[in-house]
């Protein structure tokens, strides 16, 4: 099992056990949630007592963490509508098409099937460009 630092979510999202439930009940493979509070060293919360995650890594082989990072933007979006701000989280996402699909409420594992084909896609354009196979 690896053990994973903890995460913040800000203190506008309110209490984060909902958040911990949502998530364990989505049976992501390979994680487990964990509430906790800590004080960050740096940070807008530096020095503040906050709620956070701590992610639990039980299978390393089923973890997926692109799956992950999109169940964490589908349970803040379902449970604080509204309160992420996707404009200022582009960059940290990096791709059009999955702000769309948060901000509507898409299913994670729906999101993830796919980016699939377009993944797919890439590998067979690019393989005629790699220099060692």
């Amino acid at each position: 099992m690896l053990n994973f630092s903890t995460a913040a979510i800000s203190p506008a999202f309110g209490s984060i056990r909902p958040v911990v439930e949502f998530l364990n009940s989505r049976y992501i493979p390979g994680v487990r949630v964990y509430p906790t509070r800590f004080q960050p060293t740096s940070s807008y919360f530096k020095g503040q007592l906050i709620p956070g995650v701590r992610f639990v890594i039980t299978d390393r082989n089923a973890f997926d963490s692109t799956r992950f990072g999109i169940e964490i933007g589908y349970a803040l979006q379902k449970l604080s509508p509204g309160k992420i701000d996707f404009a200022v989280n582009r960059f940290l996402i990096g791709n059009h098409e999955v702000i769309q699909a948060e901000k509507t409420g898409v299913d994670p594992r729906t999101i993830v099937q796919n980016m699939e084909k377009g993944i797919e896609d890439f590998t067979a354009r690019r393989e005629k460009y790699l220099l060692y196979k």
